[in-house]
C-alpha cells in the first residue's frame, strides 16, 4: 500500500533554505508528474517511482488546440470555447469558464450520492477539472538501460512557474535551467555521505543514484559543464536584465512580457501539425478503452469505486490512527461491505454492489496488481484497528 503523503506546502515554518525555493515553485509535484509517480491518477502517490527521473529534452502548450469541447454527463447538453493562442488572460478566462460547467456536474453527482446511494449514484461518472498550467514535456531516453520506447516519452505537467516562465524565455535556456533547477534538487536530496568532499560516495541503491547520472549525462552530451549553468532561481539576462521575480511581478501588473527570442512556447506549423496527430492518436486510443469498458457496466463501477477517494477512520494494518486517512471507495467498499464474519472476502456481496457474479468480482481483484491485497483475509484487534493477513 501507499504511504501517506506529507504536506509539505502546510508546512514552510519549518522549511528553509532550497528546500523552501523548491516548495514555493511546487516542484516536487512537477518531480512526481516527470517519473510517473501519479501514473494510476490517484491522490497516492508511489514516490520510489523517482527513481525514473530523466531530464527533458523539449516542451510546449499541454493544450494542442486553442479549443475545449465538454459534454455535460447529466443532460447532454455541449460546451465550448476557444481562446486567441496568444493572449494568456484570454485563455485562462475560457478554461475557468468550462470549469464552471464542471463544477456544477460534479456538485449535482454528490448531491445525487447524498440522495440516491453511492451504488446508484455510479452511473454519472466523475471527471476532473481542466487544468489551467498544463505543459507538455518531452522526456530523454535512458542512457544506463535499454528502452523499448520507440516514440520519446512523453508527461503533462500543471505549474504556474514553470509555465510563466516558458511564456517569455527561449527554448534552449528553458531546456537548460529547467533541467539544472531538477539537478540542483537531486544534489540537496543526497546524504551526507555524497557532501563529504573527501569521499562523495553514493551508493547505486539509493533511489537518486540513476536520476543524478542521467541529468550528468545529458549535460555532457550536450556538451556543457554542468556546474557552469544556471537554474530557473538565477537572473536572467535576456533583454530585461531583471529577475525572475521581477519578471513575474510584470506578467501578473501587463497580462505579458516578451523578449525578440522565441520563447520555449511557441510552435512552428510543423509542430503543431506533429502535436496534433500524437494528440488524435491519443485520443482516439482512449475512446477505444473508454468504449471496451461502457459495454461492460461491472467494469464501469469498478473503475469509479477506484478513482473515488474517501477518508476513512478505520485502519487496515493494525497501526492505531487519531486522525482519518485517505483510501480508495473500492477498498472501503470492500473491507466493510464485502466481509464475512471470519474476515474473509465475501465475493457474492461485492458481485451485487459492482452488477456481476461472484466469481467475476473475484477475478477483478485478482487480476489488480493495485488492489488485489484486498483478497487477504482480515482479522478484528479491537474497535478501531483491523489487521490484513496474508493469503
Amino acid at each position: 500500500m501507499s504511504e501517506e503523503i506529507l504536506n509539505i506546502k502546510k508546512a514552510r515554518k519549518s522549511i528553509d533554505r532550497d528546500s523552501l525555493d523548491f516548495v514555493k515553485i511546487e516542484l516536487l509535484d512537477v518531480i512526481y508528474d516527470l517519473s510517473e509517480a501519479k501514473k494510476f491518477k490517484s491522490k497516492f502517490i508511489d514516490k520510489s517511482a523517482i527513481k525514473n527521473l530523466r531530464p527533458i529534452t523539449g516542451v510546449h502548450s499541454g493544450y494542442i488546440t486553442t479549443k475545449i469541447n465538454w459534454t455535460d454527463p447529466h443532460d447532454n447538453k455541449k460546451y465550448s470555447v476557444e481562446w486567441d493562442r496568444g493572449d494568456q488572460y484570454d485563455r485562462l478566462t475560457k478554461i475557468r469558464e468550462i470549469n464552471l460547467r464542471v463544477k456544477d456536474y460534479l456538485n449535482f453527482v454528490e448531491s445525487e450520492k447524498e440522495r440516491v446511494g453511492m451504488e446508484e449514484a455510479l452511473k454519472w461518472r466523475d471527471c476532473g477539472l481542466y487544468e489551467e498550467w498544463l505543459l507538455g514535456a518531452y522526456i530523454s531516453r535512458p542512457t544506463l538501460r535499454e528502452s523499448k520506447e520507440i516514440a520519446p516519452p512523453y508527461r503533462m505537467l500543471n505549474n504556474r512557474f514553470f509555465y510563466e516562465v516558458a511564456t517569455y524565455m527561449p527554448k534552449d535556456d528553458y531546456l537548460i535551467r529547467f533541467n539544472k533547477t531538477i539537478y540542483d534538487w537531486i544534489i540537496s536530496m543526497l546524504p551526507q555521505s555524497f557532501n563529504d568532499k573527501n569521499t562523495k560516495f553514493l551508493s547505486d541503491n539509493h533511489i537518486l543514484y540513476e536520476p543524478k547520472l542521467e541529468f550528468e549525462n545529458w549535460f555532457m552530451k550536450n556538451g556543457l559543464a554542468i556546474n557552469d549553468c544556471k537554474n530557473m532561481f538565477d537572473k536572467w539576462d535576456g533583454k530585461s536584465s531583471i529577475a525572475l521575480s521581477e519578471i513575474n511581478r510584470a506578467i501578473k501588473e501587463e497580462g505579458k512580457y516578451s523578449f525578440s527570442d522565441e520563447p520555449a512556447l511557441t510552435l512552428s506549423s510543423e509542430d503543431i501539425l506533429r502535436n496534433k496527430n500524437i494528440a488524435l492518436t491519443k485520443k482516439t486510443r482512449e475512446i477505444k478503452a473508454e468504449n471496451r469498458i461502457l459495454k461492460i457496466p461491472y467494469k464501469t463501477r469498478y473503475r469509479d469505486l477506484k478513482e473515488e477517494m474517501v477518508m476513512s477512520h478505520m485502519t487496515w494494518d493494525g497501526v492505531g490512527r487519531n486522525k482519518p486517512v485517505e483510501i480508495s471507495k473500492l477498498q472501503e467498499v470492500v473491507d466493510t461491505q464485502c466481509r464475512m464474519k471470519n474476515g474473509r472476502l465475501n465475493k457474492s456481496a461485492l458481485g451485487k454492489i459492482l452488477g456481476c457474479n461472484r466469481d467475476t468480482a473475484y477475478n477483478l481483484l485478482l487480476k489488480d496488481d493495485e488492489y488485489s491485497f484486498l483478497l487477504s483475509e482480515l482479522q478484528p484487534t479491537d474497535k478501531t484497528s483491523i489487521k490484513r493477513l496474508n493469503i
